[in-house]
């Protein structure tokens, strides 16, 4: 990177288009580049875990950042045990070291309307509230019934959506490819 910010070196004066008059014309080559985008990398078991810890760095809000900084999602003793319920419910898959979501898990996530559950905003939102309710700023039977009141337009909301869907339960061990037979090799 250059002094003046840009990658390949141009300073100001050439990234600066100069002044057009109407009807002006003149040489002009554009300069194009092929240029691929990659997706992101798949996640490990290892860099789950760091961005369960650093969810914060997903979430918009200043203040919510703040709160998720502090413990990320879950606690440290139960990050892991999350990470295995995944597999558990087959929501998720290993293959090799990489995470995949299963067909399973990606079509429950489809499935969920309110954008708030599938996001790290609203563990953020309930972390500062509760860290409100340890500094006393905030009551506690307030929080509780606010999540029954959540939970219950949630649930609600749910049972008024007569859309059909579906999920594909995946068997887990038809998505193992299958492991070669050992053979003893005879020597004569």
């Amino acid at each position: 990177m250059s002094p003046s910010g840009d990658e390949n070196g141009a300073s100001d004066e050439e990234r600066t288009l100069p002044t057009f008059k109407k009807g002006e014309s003149g040489p002009h080559t554009p300069t194009l580049t092929e240029k691929w985008t990659t997706p992101p990398p798949y996640y490990t078991e290892a860099t789950l875990l760091r961005a369960m810890e650093t969810a914060g760095k997903f979430v918009d809000d200043e203040e919510l950042r703040a709160a998720l900084k502090e413990n990320g999602i879950g606690r440290p003793s139960s990050r892991a045990s999350i990470i295995e319920t995944l597999f558990k419910r087959n929501y998720i898959r290993r293959e090799r070291k990489r995470l995949v979501a299963t067909t399973t898990g990606v079509e429950l996530i489809n499935l969920i309307k309110e954008e708030l559950l599938k996001s790290c905003e609203l563990t953020g939102i309930w972390e500062k509230k509760l860290r409100d309710i340890e500094h006393q700023k905030y009551d506690a039977q307030q929080f509780i019934n606010e999540l029954k009141a959540q939970i219950t337009e949630i649930v609600n909301d749910v049972l008024r959506d007569n859309e059909p869907r579906r999920i594909t339960i995946e068997n887990p061990k038809e998505k193992e490819p299958p492991k070669p037979e050992k053979t003893k090799k005879s020597t004569k």
